[in-house]
């Protein structure tokens, strides 16, 4: 993860986003989801990480948690939204981040750290300009 990225994180912005989305609106794009009972807080549906007939994936909302029973694959918390888009689709932190805004129709906000050249790239530069001289 680079450090832009890092920064970003503790942004307030992405916070509230990831308050925003819940945890099921994420993972039925990929995963038909459906509701045993009436009032149940769990929601169920096939594991996209393995091969079955019955559902043992199950999402809650509430408790914000993501499990299945059949391979032991879990995600959990706020970053479960964002783990669960880097397992299923195999693309990074940002990008799935950036899923979760389209997903919302949030904006996110312009980085406004400057971009600074390596240490290792302005030695190189200073020691060609001795060797011109």
């Amino acid at each position: 993860m680079n450090k832009e990225l890092r920064l970003a994180l503790r942004r307030p912005w992405l916070i509230q986003l990831l308050e925003v989305v819940p945890m099921s609106a994420v993972v039925s794009q990929f995963v038909p989801l459906h509701r045993r009972y009436e009032h149940d807080d769990y929601m169920r549906g096939l594991c996209p990480f393995h091969q079955e007939r019955t559902p043992s994936f199950t999402v809650s909302d509430s408790k914000e948690r993501i499990h299945c029973f059949g391979c032991g694959e879990k995600f959990g918390g706020q970053w479960g939204k964002v783990l669960f888009l880097q397992r299923v689709q195999g693309v990074d932190a940002a990008h799935a981040i950036t899923l979760i805004a389209e997903l919302a129709q949030f904006k996110i906000p312009p980085f406004p750290g400057k971009r600074r050249a390596p240490r290792w790239r302005k030695r190189k530069a200073k020691r060609m300009r001795r060797k011109k001289i």
